[in-house]
């Protein structure tokens, strides 16, 4: 049997296909590399705002543009080069650097010390790591508030001589102490919305005699606590630490962060828009309902290079406390040089416009006063916000419901999360979309669509309640 083969097609199949699968290792995986450089996900969330934005500008912006002066493969071209810069850039940013402080209560009585973390925003997630570890022996940074009382305590009970000239100091450099907390993981405790992490000894530092904690009589004090050595500790502390939003966006990583993100977003948009324009063009009047078969091969390239993409991450990973994303950048910058060489083939052919021709505007505006077309919109925005979700925070959520210990193939399995919605959800469609429409109808395949978030996002959790009776 003797396969026909569209010659003039095989270019834009090419492109769909590498250029998808130069963008399958980035762009699912940006949301959690701002996280991995220290990112908030309300900040997260901010930059995923803007970038959608800026995408919707530049798509009819310079769509216009390239229609006007005949520009469509020069833009073509120039995006892919700055989409590919821009996005490479982002491996260059480092980590912002901070410590986890979080305020704690230091509480002891007779021979029993205790922290008492506290948060309304503990979730299961966060606290499994330090309610179920096994570590016998954990050592946490303490800055407490000093008074007369404090010391007494520390010097007679703990018999930290140390502290004993400061019992009835006036000195106001004597307003705190801090010490070296030691503690057995597996004896810390959930009451309701706190972990009572209970302190076995202390000491000066690392290096200096240990003390036992015996208060004779109820003492309690505000500190700050810093757990650098302990991963489960510092997780947990991340979430009460007081690390505002404000003081990241100060950060020059953060801006870089941005303005890379949001260069590299406006070219990917004017180049999937200029690209479909090429391949609409291609494919005539004719052989218009081929496109869905066309696009398939970007369906294609993502799910593989996605899947590849994780499986390498976190290969190159091994023995390291964050993923090395290095590989997933230089991957792209390789197929997308093979993508700019195979569109330099395409041809598209000029839309001769006369100047009886209605303005863009001008069609936009009378298709916009129908009710039905501003129906559509609201529901375009409501499945965008739904899709937003999935795409910027389905990594993000991957990620909080694994231990620490747990995140070796992390990576894999989220590139197995993007490859079964590849292969498994957008390929099939793209055969077999027009018969569902034409089975169903648009409102109930549009309908549906949202019922099926809603399914998606339906989710209820005990967990906490559990651990909490354990």
């Amino acid at each position: 049997m003797v396969i026909n083969i569209n010659k003039e097609l095989v270019p834009i199949k090419s492109h769909y296909f590498l250029f998808n699968a130069a963008t399958a290792p980035i762009v699912p995986f940006l949301p959690t590399i701002a996280k991995q450089l220290g990112f908030s996900a309300s900040l997260v969330g901010t930059i995923y705002t803007i970038l959608p934005i800026s995408g919707l500008i530049a798509k009819p912006l310079f769509g216009g543009l390239a229609d006007k002066f005949r520009l469509h493969k020069l833009f073509f071209l120039a995006f892919q080069a700055i989409f590919t810069i821009a996005f490479f850039t982002i491996y260059f940013i480092p980590k912002i650097p901070h410590e986890n402080n979080a305020n704690v209560t230091l509480t002891c009585d007779n021979a029993e010390a205790f922290l008492e973390v506290c948060s309304n925003d503990f979730t299961y997630e966060a606290l499994k790591p330090v309610l179920e570890s096994s570590v016998t022996n954990t050592s946490c940074n303490l800055s407490c508030l000093g008074s007369s009382k404090a010391y007494q305590q520390l010097c007679h009970g703990w018999n930290m001589t140390k502290y004993c000239d400061k019992i009835n100091s006036s000195n106001v450099l004597d307003l705190k102490f801090n010490i070296i907390a030691h503690f057995n993981m597996k004896e810390n405790q959930l009451l309701k919305e706190c972990v009572d992490i209970h302190m076995r000894s202390a000491s000066y530092n690392e290096n200096s005699e240990i003390h036992r904690p015996i208060c004779d009589s109820l003492f309690r004090t505000s500190c700050v606590l810093n757990c650098p050595k302990s991963i489960e500790m510092d997780e947990l502390l991340s979430k009460v630490s007081d690390k505002t939003d404000q003081y990241e966006t100060h950060t020059y990583q953060f801006h870089s962060f941005l303005w890379a993100a949001t260069i590299g977003w406006v070219g990917m948009a004017v180049v999937v828009t200029i690209a479909d324009a090429i391949c609409i063009d291609l494919l005539g009047d004719e052989q218009g309902k081929d496109y869905g078969k066309q696009k398939m091969w970007g369906s294609v390239g993502f799910g593989i290079f996605n899947i590849g993409a994780g499986y390498l991450v976190d290969v190159f990973s091994r023995g390291q406390q964050d993923k090395d994303y290095t590989c997933i950048f230089y991957i792209m910058v390789i197929i997308m040089i093979f993508d700019i060489i195979i569109s330099a083939t395409l041809k598209k052919k000029s839309t001769i416009r006369t100047e009886t021709d209605p303005s863009v505007l001008w069609e936009l505006g009378a298709v916009a006063r129908e009710g039905r077309v501003l129906v559509f919109a609201f529901w375009c925005i409501g499945a965008g916000m739904c899709t937003g979700v999935v795409w910027n925070f389905l990594f993000w959520y991957a990620e909080d419901l694994v231990a620490a210990d747990e995140k070796d193939w992390i990576k894999t399995l989220q590139g197995l999360l993007t490859g079964v919605q590849c292969f498994l959800g957008e390929l099939p469609f793209n055969f077999i979309s027009g018969w569902v429409l034409r089975k169903f109808g648009h409102i109930n395949v549009m309908s549906l669509v949202l019922l099926i978030y809603a399914v998606r996002f339906s989710k209820k959790k005990n967990q906490l309640h559990s651990l909490a009776h354990k």
